[in-house]
C-alpha cells in the first residue's frame, strides 16, 4: 500500500510540473489589440500596440492605458534606457514622432521637445541609444540626436538614400548594425556598409553572434559569427518578428509558429508553445524581466513563462552570486592589459565602459543581456597614454565605478 501510494503522489506531482511549465495569459491588453513591441522595468511591463501605450506594474495584471501625451497612437516600438537622463532612466515609444517618457509613461512628451520632429515625418521602427545619443530607424532611414534639439541622419551608403524602412537598430559590441528592407548594414566610420541583402525587420545579438530575422516579408532567420561579414541560415521559419538574448539562449517570436528557443547559440531550435490557444501562436514581440519572459500577440494579448522553466544556465556559473558586485582590476598598475571581473545576481542588461578622467568613452567592453553568474573581460589598452581610467558597470539600477592606473 505504501509503494502504491508513493507512485500516486509521484505522478500526482510529475503531472502538476508539467501542467505548470507553460504559458499563461496575462489576461491583457484588450483582445483587440496587437502587441507590436515589449520592454519591461522591473515589475512593468509595457505593450506598445496599434491602438496607444499599455502598462502593468504587477509583472503582468492589471493592465491599463497610459497615452497622456502620446499623439500618434500606431506604436511600432518601446524600449527602456536606465541611465538616459543620467540617472533616472527614460521609456521611448515610436509612432509618427518619437515619445518619452521620464515617470514610466504617466505622462509623455515629444522628443526632444514638442517642436522638433524627425525630418520628413516618417514611421518610427525602432530607437537605440548609442553612446548616449538617441538614434532611430524609420520608414526614411536613420537619424540621431546629438542633444542640440534637432535631428542629424545618417543614411550615407544606403542603396537609395533616405528611401529605405530601417525596422531594426542593435549594438554589437562598438558596432552600430541596421536592418532594413534592403537588408543588413554595419555602420563604418559615418558610412552603412552592406553586409547582407536579405530582407531584416529584426536583429539581435549575444556574445558576438548577431541574428536576422525577415519578419512577415522573408521570414527566416539567419546568424552571423565574424561581425556581420558572412550569414547563414539559422532557422527555417514563416515569420521571425523580434529575437530576444539571455546568455546563449536565444528566442525567437514569429506569426504563425509561436516561440522558438535555442540554448546553443542557434545551433538547433525548437518550439516551445505549451499553455497557448491557436491564437497566441500570432507572436510579435518579446521581452523579460527577472522572474518571466514576455510574449506579445496579435490578438490575444501578452502571455508569460518563468524564465526557470526554459532557461539555461550558463557553464561554470554553478554558483550564484548573491548580489551584484564590480571587482577592483588585477594587475593595477597595468601595462599593456589587465582583467576586470564582476559578478551579477540576476539575469539584466549589463555595460562595461572605460572612460578617461574627463569622462570621454573609451571603450564599451561589455553590452549585453547577461544571467546571473560571474564574469570576466580583459581590457587591453594598447595605444593609450599612461594615467587615470575609470570603468563604469551598469547592470539592471545597480552602477559601480573604479578607476585603474596605466603605467608605461
Amino acid at each position: 500500500m505504501k509503494m502504491i501510494f508513493s507512485i500516486l503522489v509521484i505522478s500526482v506531482l510529475t503531472q502538476s510540473i508539467e501542467i505548470n511549465a507553460q504559458w499563461s495569459s496575462t489576461g491583457g491588453p484588450p483582445s483587440s489589440r496587437m502587441n507590436q513591441s515589449l520592454v519591461t522595468n522591473g515589475l512593468n511591463i509595457f505593450s506598445g500596440t496599434d491602438e496607444g501605450m499599455v502598462r502593468s506594474t504587477t509583472g503582468g495584471g492589471n493592465w491599463l492605458n497610459i497615452d497622456n501625451g502620446i499623439t500618434s497612437f500606431n506604436i511600432r516600438t518601446v524600449n527602456y534606457f536606465t541611465d538616459f537622463p543620467y540617472p533616472s532612466g527614460s521609456l521611448f515609444a515610436g509612432s509618427g514622432k518619437v515619445f518619452w517618457s521620464t515617470n514610466n509613461g504617466d505622462l509623455w512628451s515629444v522628443y526632444p521637445n514638442d517642436t522638433t520632429i524627425v525630418p520628413g515625418n516618417p514611421t518610427i521602427f525602432s530607437v537605440l541609444l548609442n553612446q548616449n545619443q538617441i538614434w532611430v530607424g524609420t520608414s526614411k532611414g536613420v537619424y540621431y540626436e546629438q542633444g542640440n534639439g534637432s535631428w542629424t541622419p545618417v543614411n550615407s551608403g544606403f542603396p537609395f538614400g533616405e528611401n529605405i524602412n530601417v525596422y531594426s537598430l542593435i549594438n554589437n559590441g562598438n558596432d552600430v548594425f541596421a536592418g532594413s528592407d534592403r537588408g543588413v548594414f554595419k555602420l563604418i566610420d559615418t558610412t552603412w556598409v552592406e553586409k547582407s541583402n536579405d530582407f531584416a525587420y529584426t536583429l539581435g545579438s549575444a556574445d558576438g553572434y548577431l541574428f536576422a530575422g525577415g519578419g512577415l516579408f522573408s521570414g527566416n532567420v539567419y546568424m552571423s559569427t565574424d561581425n556581420g561579414d558572412n550569414w547563414n541560415l539559422s532557422l527555417n521559419v514563416g515569420a521571425a518578428m523580434d529575437i530576444l538574448s539571455i546568455g546563449s539562449n536565444i528566442f525567437i517570436a514569429s506569426y504563425g509558429d509561436g516561440v522558438w528557443r535555442s540554448t546553443n547559440y542557434g545551433n538547433n531550435w525548437s518550439q516551445i508553445n505549451d499553455g497557448f490557444n491557436t491564437s497566441a501562436y500570432k507572436t510579435f514581440s518579446l521581452t523579460k524581466n527577472n522572474q518571466d519572459i514576455f510574449v506579445g500577440t496579435e490578438t490575444v494579448g501578452v502571455w508569460k513563462r518563468p524564465l526557470s522553466q526554459i532557461v539555461t544556465a550558463v557553464e561554470n556559473e554553478t554558483i550564484t552570486p548573491t548580489e551584484f558586485t564590480l571587482e577592483q582590476n588585477y594587475p593595477n598598475p597595468f601595462n599593456p592589459s589587465t582583467s576586470i571581473q564582476y559578478q551579477i545576481s540576476s539575469i539584466s542588461q549589463v555595460t562595461l565602459i572605460v572612460y578617461d578622467v574627463l569622462g570621454n568613452e573609451i571603450v564599451t567592453l561589455v553590452n549585453e543581456e547577461k544571467l546571473a553568474g560571474s564574469y570576466e573581460v580583459t581590457f587591453d589598452a594598447s595605444g593609450l597614454a599612461s594615467g587615470i581610467y575609470l570603468y563604469k558597470l551598469t547592470a539592471g539600477s545597480f552602477i559601480q565605478t573604479r578607476k585603474m592606473i596605466l603605467v608605461r
